[in-house]
């Protein structure tokens, strides 16, 4: 027991840190250290084990019963892996945190599945308002390009005068941006009714879950 003892004393003379680590593993009483060193042999000791210092050691009652384990220091890799591990966990305990606060803001913006309706609704209305004023527009530019292509075939086989010339492209530049305005407001309730979709079953999971704990209660 003399030799543990002295490394002990040498290590905390060196480092207080380690002084600190000693006070803290100090020998115990009523009970005992083991480990296996790197052959395998099982050892046991009244305090920390200077063979195992890099291993795996347990703390034992005097009835052979665990009390607790010290882990062997961490490689580079395990401390990587662990860092990561704790990464992942607070990462997927702040998007259960942000699914609560969601679930709670969607059952106290709605009373029923019809409010959610009424919203679906109310969402809709402007891009389908658009669609509508691009679609009377689509219409008016087409009775003016009727009235361009009749000039131009006036123009048949000849060259076409340059104001005349300017109007069709203004024309088709002019039905491209409704066209492509219509495509976007499309996209625009495709995603509302997406949103509102994803509202009302997530809304309905919760109600469901809702009634049935009233029940058990």
């Amino acid at each position: 027991m003399k030799r543990p003892l002295l490394f002990a004393l040498a290590l905390s003379a060196v480092c207080p840190a380690a002084q600190a680590q000693n006070k803290a593993d100090s020998p115990v009483s009523s009970g005992y250290y083991s480990c296996r060193d790197a052959n395998g042999r099982l050892l046991t000791s009244d305090r920390p084990i200077m063979e195992c210092m890099n291993r795996e050691q347990k703390v034992h009652n005097a009835d052979g019963t665990l009390r607790r384990v010290i882990e062997a220091p961490l490689t580079a890799e395990q401390k990587r892996q662990r860092e990561e591990e704790k990464a992942r966990k607070e990462a997927e305990q702040e998007r259960a945190e942000q699914e609560r606060r969601r679930d709670q803001i969607l059952l106290s913006s709605y009373s029923s599945v019809a409010a959610i309706e009424q919203a679906r609704a109310r969402a809709q209305a402007e891009p389908q308002s658009g669609i509508e004023k691009s679609q009377a527009r689509l219409a008016q530019l087409a009775k003016e390009r009727q009235g361009l292509n009749t000039e131009v075939e006036f123009y048949k086989n000849r060259t076409l005068p340059g104001d005349l010339d300017r109007k069709l492209r203004d024309n088709d530049r002019a039905r491209k941006y409704e066209e492509d305005l219509i495509a976007r407001r499309h996209d625009e309730i495709r995603q509302i009714n997406d949103r509102f979709d994803a509202d009302k079953k997530r809304f309905l999971e919760l109600t469901a879950a809702q009634g049935g704990a009233s029940a058990k209660r």
